[in-house]
């Protein structure tokens, strides 16, 4: 069934299925895991056609600096979506007994302790996607599609598959 998932900037995303489940961890608040499949993404064997899918709507980069805007929403939704990157979209690793990310040997299991930039979007072996991550200050930061974060006021990770 094909719905309409939201819309920014006049931008409608149509989704082909959805499935959530609640949780709650230890340390937090229940929270949703939510999946959905967006129509419109270019086929998972049509790798450079995707890899560039990705980098127009998904990003594991730190804001930019805005540019001259003197428009008040604009600014607005920028010092957002900078609030909740510095705040909620940066990983940070800490250990498993507390629930957390580092193995024993102190490498997080997620890679986010990775010193290499990536100049473009790319696969691995399994076909998950290495995100563009340019500079040393994107290193942490965690997947996410900006008009949502900002729509939907909070943190929102997206993992590919």
């Amino acid at each position: 069934m094909k719905s309409e998932l939201l819309s920014t900037k006049g931008n409608i995303y149509q989704q082909h299925f959805q499935t959530y489940s609640i949780s709650k961890y230890r340390r937090g608040l229940p929270h949703a895991h939510t999946v959905f499949q967006l129509l419109g993404v270019p086929d998972h064997k049509d790798k450079p056609n995707l890899a560039n899918w990705i980098d127009k709507y998904i990003t594991a980069e730190y804001p930019s600096a805005l540019s001259d805007s003197v428009d008040p929403v604009q600014i607005n939704r920028h010092n957002l979506y900078v609030h909740h990157v510095s705040t909620s979209m940066t990983h940070k690793c800490y250990c498993v007994t507390q629930g957390g990310c580092l193995s024993q040997d102190g490498k997080c299991k997620r890679g986010y302790d990775s010193l290499v930039c990536v100049p473009t979007t790319s696969f691995d072996e399994k076909g998950f996607p290495i995100y563009r991550r340019r500079k040393q200050e994107d290193l942490r930061i965690v997947p996410n599609v900006r008009d949502i974060v900002i729509d939907w006021d909070g943190k929102r990770n997206f993992y590919s598959k």
